[in-house]
């Protein structure tokens, strides 16, 4: 196994794993729903501007990769499309790629967030729950949690 930082090179083999795990549609109508624009084609245009993607490689197959966004507004840095290959979940590999990123952002001295369905997974990492919207039917995400400083 190794990790690499992905670039442009690597959309097709990232969007490929995405769309076979992620039901984009609810997503896109809560975007739709607030004018925002969006999909993974332009999601992916700002993680390579506003941030940085790791793939997780067994020998040259991509099997996962993460990305985080830093906006020079913001006081953090948020951890999104933490992504593995549907044949390959439930394995260890999401665990070991967030752990490499986390690492990554720490070099960075920031304050780490992520928006999630996954609870459990994310506390296991030490993250805390920031917000949790039970009641908004609108969200994709149903908690904001954070980790660090």
């Amino acid at each position: 196994m190794k990790y690499k930082r992905l670039n442009q090179s690597n959309f097709e083999d990232c969007k490929k794993i995405f769309n076979e795990i992620f039901d984009s549609e609810p997503y896109l109508q809560w975007k739709n729903e607030f004018g925002l624009s969006g999909d993974f084609d332009s999601e992916w245009k700002s993680m390579l501007k506003y941030g940085r993607i790791y793939g997780l490689f067994d020998e040259d197959k991509l099997i996962s990769f993460c990305s985080w966004v830093y906006f020079s507004m913001e006081s953090y840095i948020t951890i999104c499309n933490l992504t593995v290959d549907k044949k390959l979940q439930r394995q260890g590999f999401g665990t070991k790629i967030l752990k490499y990123t986390i690492n990554q952002i720490k070099k960075r001295n920031k304050k780490i967030i992520a928006q999630t369905n996954e609870i459990e997974f994310f506390q296991s990492f030490g993250f805390e729950i920031i917000t949790d919207f039970d009641d908004d039917e609108l969200q994709p995400y149903r908690y904001i949690v954070g980790y660090g400083k």
